[in-house]
This record gives C-alpha cells, sequence and structure tokens, in this order.
C-alpha cells in the first residue's frame, strides 16, 4: 500500500502520523498503570515505574526522530516485561508485553517514514493528519 502512495505522491512528504504513534503509546501507558509495582522473587525490581518512565523515554526519542534509541528502549521494556509474565505467569502482563513487541515491529518496518516530530512542529509543519480522519469520518457519518 505505501509503495501505491509514493507513485501517486511522489513529491509529497510521506511520514508515520504523530497521532497515531501517540495514540499506540497511550494505550500500552494505559495497560502500564495496571502493572504490579514490583517484580522478582524477593519483590524487589521495580516493573511498574520503570515501565511507565521507559514508555516516556520512547516517547521522547520517537518524538525527536531518535528511532534507534526508541528501539532499544523498547526491547529493554519488552525483555522486562517478558520475564515479569514468566515470574508471575500473568497474562495482563504477557499482553502488554505482546503489545510492546508489535509496536517495536511497527516502528521499525516504518523507520524511514519518522521524522524529527519536534522540529516539524517548531517550523510549522504538518506531523499528523488527524484533521483529515476527522472530516472523513464526519462525512461517512452524515452520509456521504
Amino acid at each position: 500500500m505505501r509503495d501505491g502512495q509514493l507513485y501517486l505522491s511522489p513529491e509529497a512528504d510521506h511520514l508515520l502520523d504523530w497521532f497515531h504513534v501517540t495514540m499506540r503509546l497511550t494505550t500500552m501507558n494505559q495497560s502500564a498503570k495496571g502493572l504490579p509495582e514490583k517484580m522478582g522473587e524477593e519483590e524487589e525490581l521495580p516493573l511498574r515505574d520503570e515501565v511507565l518512565r521507559q514508555l516516556e523515554r520512547t516517547k521522547w526519542f520517537l518524538w525527536h526522530g531518535n528511532v534507534f534509541q526508541a528501539l532499544k528502549v523498547l526491547t529493554t521494556i519488552h525483555l522486562d516485561l517478558e520475564l515479569a509474565s514468566w515470574e508471575r505467569n500473568d497474562d495482563k502482563i504477557g499482553k502488554l508485553c505482546k503489545t510492546v513487541q508489535e509496536f517495536h515491529t511497527f516502528i521499525d518496518r516504518n523507520r524511514a517514514f519518522i521524522p524529527n516530530y519536534g522540529e516539524r512542529y517548531r517550523n510549522g509543519e504538518r506531523i499528523s493528519t488527524a484533521f483529515v480522519e476527522s472530516t472523513v469520518n464526519q462525512m461517512s457519518a452524515s452520509g456521504w
């Protein structure tokens, strides 16, 4: 599908929509708030707060177009969740672990379309197509 977009509009800026990136991060953040506070045999290693902190780091790196660091942080989160899921045999942890892995794959496959959103925003350039989607949704709802 992306090849079709590039063919039809080769001069256009093709980038991953920041709205969709943050939507997925927000979902993971909400799930992470339900994690146990700590993990490990002696419950000494932080889990919830660390995952939340790492998700914020991921968002910061992506906002600044640093895909390499974002992927490293996502790998760390995934490994921590995988270990916690294995130790606790907890489906909620396992589900978030899978979601993080899927997001990692999504970001990795779309790395060429991730700009420095912060720079684009400061320069008044578009970072989201949410306004277009809103218009399409309104037209669909009205029977167009």
